[in-house]
């Protein structure tokens, strides 16, 4: 399989490997984006340091990225200085880069362990496949005929417009543009009583959002599947609430999950 820019990936790593020779290990991400700023303009590679990328969504901005480096506006990089292997939130973030500047190549790379590490992350467009799960829901939609469709539409079309590869934050945002934009009421600071014993224990606030005081919804994104944990919150919520439905989105890395979660189940 031929590698995608070769001979330009060569250029940058070799000169992460002699920044890191010559500094050093032990110092922040500043330190060592400086020092590949320098050894960039030595080696005459074309480059943008810190670039704002911003993204749109029926018209609203929703996110506004910034990646450490687009090199000869191929190659997006993106620095660490970590005393671990690279993580999963690592990935998704620079795939959305990769996504929202439609670049095809982006280079992970670490200066905080033993030896500068890098790992590349080619990127293509994928078709966006569409899961549902709505079978435990399908009773209780009766109440809900207007509702659910018109936000399992929502989510839907937020799929279309952005596709996959965003954190989740991303896709939160964009789901308050389609909520307000389809006119729903929602709130995102829901508190659930927590009692053991009769005793209170705590008003916990959770990350799901209540939307028409009715339905408790997740939106959620990462690399693998929707976590079974995520369901069984979903369920431990929903009896807290005195609710009887809820609904999770979730934008994995192959495809949009939307699954209707009854609490009695």
């Amino acid at each position: 399989m031929e590698i995608l820019y070769k001979e330009l990936s060569y250029r940058i790593i070799g000169c992460v490997f002699d920044v890191f020779r010559e500094v050093g290990s032990g110092y922040d991400e500043f330190t060592y984006h400086h020092g590949l700023q320098v050894r960039f303009i030595k080696d005459g590679l074309s480059f943008l340091s810190k670039p704002h990328f911003k993204l749109h969504y029926r018209g609203v901005e929703i996110a506004e990225l910034e990646p450490d480096y687009l090199v000869d506006d191929k190659i997006i990089l993106e620095l660490k200085s970590i005393q671990s292997d690279f993580e999963p939130e690592n990935y998704t973030q620079i795939i959305s880069y990769l996504r929202l500047t439609n670049k095809r190549l982006g280079i992970l790379i670490n200066f905080g362990l033993l030896e500068a590490n890098f790992k590349r992350v080619p990127f293509d467009e994928r078709e966006l496949k569409i899961e549902e799960d709505l079978k435990e829901i399908l009773p209780l939609m009766k109440d809900h005929e207007d509702e659910i469709p018109r936000l399992r539409s929502g989510i839907v079309n937020v799929a279309n417009e952005l596709r996959l590869g965003y954190h989740a934050e991303i896709y939160q945002k964009a789901m308050r543009v389609e909520l307000e934009f389809n006119q729903f009421s929602w709130d995102e600071h829901v508190r659930v009583p927590v009692n053991y014993q009769n005793v209170l224990l705590n008003n916990y606030e959770i990350d799901y959002w209540l939307v028409n005081g009715k339905i408790l919804l997740a939106v959620l994104a990462g690399s693998k599947e929707v976590r079974a944990y995520d369901v069984m919150r979903m369920r431990t919520y929903l009896k807290g609430l005195n609710l009887n439905i809820g609904l999770i989105a979730f934008w994995g890395k192959d495809h949009l999950y939307i699954r209707g979660v009854d609490p009695l189940r």
